[in-house]
């Protein structure tokens, strides 16, 4: 089955720059997201000292933010998956070159 995969995605290298692209982009916007989430949470902090909103999820109870990552360990999580997504589209990119 394996086989199988790495023949088709050999055989359209352009497909695997597409997928090393959208796994950049989706954890680039990740980091956004989590920086965005803590400057929200840090300025609501500031401005009111007795509300102890310490997580993205304590500020909106009712939307799912599981996704987001707050903490240091989340970010280097999404930024390996970012190398990965730039590691892929860079193999996609040479052999598209070779193969062309």
């Amino acid at each position: 089955m394996s086989d199988l995969i790495l023949m088709f995605l050999l055989s359209q290298p352009h497909r695997v720059t597409l997928i090393g692209r959208v796994l950049y982009r989706f954890a680039a916007f990740q980091v956004v997201a989590g920086v965005v989430a803590q400057i929200l949470t840090s300025s609501l902090r500031q401005m009111q000292p007795r509300h102890t909103a310490r997580w993205l999820s304590d500020v909106f109870p009712g939307l799912p933010t599981w996704w987001i990552p707050e903490t240091v360990l989340g970010m280097i999580g999404v930024t390996s998956v970012a190398a990965l997504g730039l590691a892929i589209a860079y193999g996609g990119r040479q052999s598209e070159r070779q193969w062309i």
